[in-house]
């Protein structure tokens, strides 16, 4: 009995054994599921290898997870190189295969740069082009080449007309695009690629938008002539579909080629914005011949929205040539202290000069004032005397007036009794009267008229 309980371990192990294998087919971006099994006792250890043949290590990777006690390798997030046979081996003794297929319907290649089946916003008038260019996983057939439809329907009948389309067929031009009105349906609208191969099939869409255009408004002249005193005034205006707003952008480009964006931040003095951008002002005035050529050149402007951009230039140029230099400016010169005394001393004869002048003719005035004749008439009626009267009653009536024109003094006899007065040495004022009474003369001198009565009593006398 004792022998019968001992037994030999080596013969209750059994070697692994590869019993089942399956090959597997999975789409691009999905999960693969490879399965190998194994007999054997006890159950044994499972390990897999990489179509590279390199081990999985799902410790240090997501790419890969065991189930089933190692039966079982998912993997996940295929590509087109997770495709292969991978290795499947029990105890490093035993191994299997187990051929991972990736494959895929078609798919937009992503190795073609141009946007593919993308909504598309475009102004009226301006062609829209859609593309549809689709590949197979390596290994399998090509794609049938896309068939192309607006909002459901075939537009093959339309070709040539409203649409053009390239020769492998990956290519769908919209022609000249109009907005729907109420005639025709427009441009707008949905349209469609579909392509197939052996896996399955691809339908892929993209909306078209037609707006309003950009319509440049107000523009500048294609060239401006300029000087070192111009000031020139670079207006744009523009208008586009309503549910947009358009923005302004200025750009310069000098005669070496080198392009400047100008912001109201960065440009030089010479240059000023409005606050929309819509004006560009060059004021070439008070700036250097260095600073001034620096205006000379190609200046654009970029009126745009997010889906469309229309484009202004403008050339500045001179006439004045680069190799003129500005003249040095000159400094004057104070003249000599010497040239200033001399200039002061002529003007100080001048007026010295002037004020004499004024004496003298206030002088000769002054003369000519006191030599007219003296208004005795005007005094003795003033006194109230009749000077006519006394003048006949005294017998000076034959003598002429001194404010008459002439002298008579010719006319006068000299045999007269007047005359022989005038001639007599001893004629004195005692002949009217002995004692002179001064009462009897206005304050100029003239007698008041008693000088009558005196002259007839001394006639008496005479007489008698």
């Amino acid at each position: 009995m004792t022998s019968l309980s001992i037994k030999d371990s080596s013969q209750s192990r059994i070697e692994p054994l590869g019993v089942y294998s399956e090959n597997t087919k999975a789409f691009l971006g999905q999960t693969a599921e490879l399965q190998c099994i194994f007999s054997g006792s006890p159950i044994p250890t499972i390990q897999w290898k990489t179509p590279e043949l390199e081990f999985i290590d799902i410790s240090n990777t997501k790419k890969y997870e065991l189930a089933d006690f190692g039966r079982k390798l998912l993997v996940k997030n295929l590509t087109i190189n997770d495709e292969g046979s991978y290795t499947c081996i029990a105890n490093n003794k035993v191994q299997q295969q187990a051929f991972l297929n990736v494959t895929s319907p078609p798919f937009i290649n992503p190795l073609n740069k141009n946007p593919q089946m993308a909504d598309t916003y475009i102004s009226a008038g301006k062609n829209a082009v859609f593309y549809c260019d689709t590949v197979s996983v390596q290994g399998e057939k090509p794609p049938s080449p896309p068939i192309w439809k607006k909002n459901g329907k075939d537009i093959g009948a339309n070709r040539g007309v409203e649409y053009s389309v390239s020769a492998d067929m990956r290519e769908l031009t919209v022609l000249d695009t109009e907005k729907p009105s109420s005639s025709r349906a427009g441009s707008t609208g949905s349209y469609q690629c579909v392509s197939s191969n052996s896996e399955g099939m691809i339908f892929k869409d993209a909306f078209l938008a037609v707006l309003d255009p950009i319509k440049i408004l107000i523009r500048p002249e294609n060239s401006y002539l300029i000087d070192r005193e111009s000031v020139i005034s670079l207006a744009v205006d523009a208008s586009t579909d309503p549910a947009l707003s358009l923005q302004y952008r200025w750009r310069f480009r000098n005669s070496n080629n080198q392009t400047t964006v100008l912001t109201s931040n960065t440009i030089p003095r010479a240059w000023t914005l409005s606050d929309s951008n819509r004006n560009l002002t060059i004021n070439a005035q008070g700036l250097n011949k260095d600073e001034f050529f620096q205006l000379i050149g190609r200046y654009f402007v970029e009126i745009y929205h997010q889906y469309d951009a229309e484009f202004v230039h403008i050339d500045v140029v001179t006439d004045i040539p680069a190799n003129v230099t500005d003249p040095v400016p000159t400094v004057p010169q104070e003249p000599p202290a010497e040239a200033n005394l001399w200039f002061l001393g002529i003007i100080f004869g001048v007026i010295l000069l002037i004020i004499v002048i004024i004496l003298i003719c206030c002088v000769l005035y002054r003369n000519a004032c006191k030599s007219g004749t003296y208004p005795v008439d005007e005094k003795e009626v003033a006194a109230g005397h009749d000077p006519e009267k006394e003048l006949a009653d005294s017998g000076f009536h034959d003598l002429s007036r001194a404010d008459e024109d002439g002298h008579k003094m010719d006319n006068i006899s000299l045999s007269d009794d007047f005359g022989k007065q005038i001639e007599s040495d001893e004629d004195s004022m005692g002949e009217y009267g002995g004692d002179l009474d001064i009462s009897k003369f206005n304050e100029d001198g003239s007698f008041i008229g008693i000088y009558a009565d005196k002259v007839t009593n001394n006639s008496k006398q005479s007489t008698v």
